[in-house]
């Protein structure tokens, strides 16, 4: 089982080491995807997490006795082809390789496994052609 989670801590919980908990008692597969903490302020994590359908449950509880808040994220980015002119411009700023131009006919591909949720493509498309 594979999720996309994120989650949204307090300060007081900034300096509990949340990662490597996930791994070593719930016997997790984490990929960081994007961190933003503020030591003794707040914090969240975006993470891929891996494992069994019993340790992530487990998990997920151990993580709101701790006061941390729980999404998971099924990032869906819509495309309307007719609207879409290829450029391009949506690929250069997606870190995670989830719009890609065919190298045969430089069409638009959303590959939804890779999409971290950023957006970013969306304010950069001159055509408004993409949508969450």
């Amino acid at each position: 089982m594979k999720n996309k989670i994120l989650l949204k801590f307090p300060g007081e919980v900034t300096n509990t080491p949340i990662a490597y908990d996930l791994v070593k008692k719930y016997d997790l597969r984490i990929n960081i995807l994007r961190a933003s903490i503020n030591y003794n302020m707040k914090g969240s994590l975006l993470m891929d997490v891996e494992g069994t359908p019993e340790n992530m449950e487990n998990a997920i509880i151990y993580l709101k006795k701790e006061g941390i808040l729980t999404d998971f994220i099924n990032p869906i980015i819509k495309v309307d082809h007719d609207a879409c002119v290829d450029c391009g411009l949506c690929t250069s700023v997606c870190a995670s390789g989830a719009l890609v131009l065919s190298p045969d006919d430089l069409s638009l591909t959303f590959l939804q496994e890779k999409c971290v949720g950023c957006n970013l493509c969306i304010s950069v498309c001159p055509t408004n052609a993409i949508s969450v």
